[in-house]
């Protein structure tokens, strides 16, 4: 009676590990390779485009990566200021790039006259207590780390 429960326990840990593993390889794509268009992300993981943007806004609902949305097929974080757009926009913009990264940092920064809660709820990579594990966390908001279980407060 309990063989078939294992096996489920089994199977169901095994697709767990699968998925947590492709959510690190979608934000690998978009935080550290820079990959914004929906479709470079799905052929870098491996997956449909319907399947990687569909992961990619779970992954904005649950708070893994920096807060941002999924419009028109490419990935938006504000606070990623040097984002790349696509090859063409990228060659065209080589020549003015360091005016252009500068600009759009001046334009995406928060005022200092801004209220301070709307300072502190910006979101911040965090270090878990428990295993050292990175997260992106909201000020003042508990998330369960991923890996252990231990609650994180930025």
């Amino acid at each position: 009676m309990l063989t078939p429960a294992f096996i489920l326990f089994a199977i169901a840990r095994r697709e767990d590990r699968k998925f947590t593993t492709l959510l690190h390889l979608y934000a690998d794509a978009i935080l550290r390779k820079k990959m914004f268009l929906i479709n470079q992300i799905a052929h870098e993981v491996r997956q449909s485009v319907a399947d990687a943007a569909r992961d990619v806004s779970f992954m904005f609902q649950e708070r893994m990566l920096p807060y941002g949305s999924l419009q028109q097929d490419r990935v938006h974080i504000p606070s990623l200021i040097d984002a790349p757009l696509d090859e063409g926009e990228v060659r065209g913009r080589r020549a003015d790039r360091l005016n252009d990264t500068a600009n759009r940092y001046a334009a995406s920064a928060v005022p200092a006259s801004a209220p301070a809660q709307q300072q502190d709820k910006a979101p911040q990579s965090v270090e878990c207590p428990g295993c050292g594990a990175r997260s992106v966390v909201i000020s003042y908001e508990k998330k369960e780390c991923e890996y252990c279980g231990t609650i994180i407060v930025a």
